[in-house]
């Protein structure tokens, strides 16, 4: 895989505003956009730099966030019937 400035987020489940995704991932660096499909469930993050992105990614791939999918951490996939979201 090569490394990208752009961050795609599935199972975004609980139609976050744009404000709310980058709350969540300005945490990992400079964030030059986010764009949010609630029809779709899934969210765009473009990070300024490639470094930023790989640390978001590896931080959170596979990682369920309340805000965006409606799951907690200790929730799991039986208790719902779904899986969790697989951001990135």
């Amino acid at each position: 895989m090569v490394p990208s400035r752009h961050l795609w987020l599935g199972n975004v489940t609980q139609k976050p505003t744009d404000e709310q995704v980058l709350e969540v991932f300005q945490t990992f660096g400079k964030v030059d956009s986010v764009r949010v499909f609630p029809v779709k469930a899934y969210a765009f993050v473009n990070y300024a730099e490639i470094a930023s992105a790989i640390k978001a990614m590896s931080s959170l791939e596979g990682v369920a966030i309340p805000a965006l999918t409606g799951w907690s951490r200790g929730q799991s996939a039986g208790a719902r019937g779904q899986h969790p979201a697989p951001f990135c």
